[in-house]
């Protein structure tokens, strides 16, 4: 296939190809043949490459309730196809906006039927909400997460007063378990207190404004925090 009108340059010295339409796995030959205004030829110059799937991102369960969110949107948000183990029985998250409530909320729930699908008021998983992931077992979650875009405006979450259920997201694409300051990552809201559940422990973890050392949010938990007004989180 001739792919000259996906090639461009914006200097004239390096040239991009814009490849489109490759498949997963697939392996391609891309076969060059130039010449410049000195004279300079370059004729058939090929270098063959085999088209990578992106990795997953990994969320680790425990057996029992789990507190988490999405480090980022995911590809194909669907409850049924982002990428739950078998042994999820439920999904359920907290959402107090007006969204939530046209939604079906503030609870938005999806359980596991009797064809194995999740059915319920809850039918997606994005990075604006945290999640309580009910499992047996320790299987993780597998989610195809894309790297934020230049042209993708970076993500912003909508907090009430009083609780929010909120994702720990990371613009950078952080990896599930980074740190983050917690003053700095909530520090667009008014916020009082956050908890996180240890289920493996069994026990909440407080999280507070303007410790020394600061306290800490972790990629990929989900957290209770609690504001004092309206406003906006901006990871």
């Amino acid at each position: 296939a001739d792919v000259t009108s996906l090639v461009f340059s914006s200097d004239n010295k390096q040239w991009i190809y814009a490849a489109s339409g490759l498949t997963v796995d697939s392996e391609y030959t891309f076969k060059v043949t130039a010449s410049d205004a000195a004279g300079n030829e370059l004729a058939d110059q090929s270098v063959d490459f085999k088209v990578a799937a992106r990795p997953l991102v990994s969320l680790a369960l425990v057996p029992g309730n789990n507190l988490v969110s999405l480090p980022g949107a995911a590809a194909n948000a669907d409850i049924n196809s982002i990428g739950l183990p078998d042994g999820v029985r439920s999904v359920i998250t907290y959402d107090p906006t007006p969204a939530g409530i046209a939604a079906g909320g503030p609870w938005l729930v999806a359980t596991r039927d009797a064809s194995g699908n999740l059915v319920g008021t809850l039918t997606s998983m994005d990075s604006q909400h945290a999640y309580w992931v009910e499992t047996t077992s320790s299987a993780p979650i597998k989610v195809d997460i894309p790297a934020q875009g230049f042209a993708t405006v970076p993500p912003s979450i909508p907090v009430v007063n009083g609780w929010n259920l909120v994702p720990v997201v990371s613009v950078a694409g952080d990896a599930p378990g980074t740190t983050i300051n917690a003053d700095l990552y909530f520090g667009s809201t008014a916020w009082i207190t956050a908890y996180w559940f240890n289920t493996a422990g069994n026990a909440w973890i407080k999280v507070l404004p303007n410790q020394i050392p600061a306290d800490t949010v972790t990629v990929g938990n989900g957290y209770w925090l609690y504001a004092g007004q309206d406003g906006v989180l901006v990871p």
